[in-house]
């Protein structure tokens, strides 16, 4: 039996800029993509499918701008393999290039001698690795971390999708914060607009809690318009169905997650409140830095939303099979 579910449209609380839909960084990383061989020659890969795509356009400069969109290009290209793969050896080698990624951000990255049967996700990063030392200060120890917990989580995402009875929802509300990549994009993004946040607010508790509800909005968000792109690949990596354990219908998940993202949307504002501007040297610094967050969230809402990579449809219902 199939049971029919409506996606509902949860309104962004944002409206804070406009894209700018003439910028062709988004084409250039696509053609760069297809000429290094990530993507097929043939490849219907859209511009809207790049996160990138739906950035305020900040003035950080097209070479900059064209570095993250080749970037996040590949992410998605990894994360879209990591969803398929099928055995230990292909495991392996995907570990083998989270860790050449993360080495990437230290002084004394060493790649393997150069190959003629080297395939096209490793002379990707050795492209994108000297961008990296272009654009970076290195070694940077922050950036480094942050790669760290994305490949450590991403692995583990990989071994619980193999399980066959997946996620729990307290192992996924933990690992889902990094593997989401909304910290990873931020930490990349940050030092190209020269966006910075004061030392004595970093360590608060109170900017740890508005940036870690950032993270949960942002996976709520994608994994409720995910959901069918998710079952489609044998994914268990989506909240609606770690949920779905605990619910009689899949249409009680798809609510239920749809609430906690409207109530985590509440509490981003609400912890945001309790930043004590009185303890910073710069008031604007931190306010842009805050905006920032919330371009983030609005960058995924209409990347979910509209873009070619989810294909969501107004109004549109998913049929899934009652037991799967």
């Amino acid at each position: 039996m199939t049971e029919e579910v409506l996606i509902p449209i949860i309104k962004c609380p944002y409206d804070l800029y406009v894209i700018d839909e003439e910028n062709d960084a988004i084409e250039k990383s696509i053609q760069w993509g297809k000429d290094i061989g990530i993507l097929k020659q043939d490849s219907n890969f859209d511009k809207t499918a790049n996160a990138c795509y739906y950035m305020r356009p900040y003035e950080f400069g097209p070479e900059k701008y064209l570095f993250l969109c080749k970037f996040i290009l590949f992410l998605f290209t990894l994360d879209d393999i990591a969803d398929s793969l099928s055995n230990e050896v292909e495991v392996e080698k995907m570990i083998e290039m989270f860790d050449l990624l993360k080495n990437m951000f230290t002084d004394n990255i060493a790649f393997p001698e150069q190959k003629a049967e080297d395939n096209a996700r490793m002379n990707a990063i050795r492209e994108i690795s000297k961008d990296v030392h272009k654009f970076f200060d290195i070694p940077s120890l922050r950036l480094k971390r942050v790669f760290k917990h994305f490949f450590a989580s991403m692995k583990m995402e990989i071994k619980i999708n193999k399980k066959k009875q997946g996620w729990q929802v307290y192992e996924y509300e933990l690992y889902r914060l990094y593997t989401v990549g909304t910290e990873l994009a931020l930490e990349l993004s940050i030092p190209l607009i020269n966006n910075a946040v004061d030392d004595s607010l970093a360590h608060l508790q109170c900017f740890y809690a508005a940036y870690e509800s950032c993270m949960k909005i942002t996976y709520l968000i994608n994994d409720l318009v995910g959901l069918s792109k998710e079952l489609k690949e044998n994914s268990s990596c989506n909240y609606v169905i770690c949920v779905r354990k605990e619910t009689k219908t899949w249409q009680e998940a798809v609510n239920e997650t749809a609430e906690l993202l409207k109530t985590e949307l509440k509490a981003f504002e609400l912890s945001l409140k309790f930043i004590p501007y009185e303890c910073v040297s710069n008031r604007g610094e931190v306010e842009a830095f805050i905006n920032y967050w919330r371009d983030c969230i609005q960058l995924t809402f209409r990347h979910s939303y509209e873009s070619s990579r989810y294909n969501f449809h107004l109004n549109s219902k998913i049929g899934i099979p009652t037991i799967i």
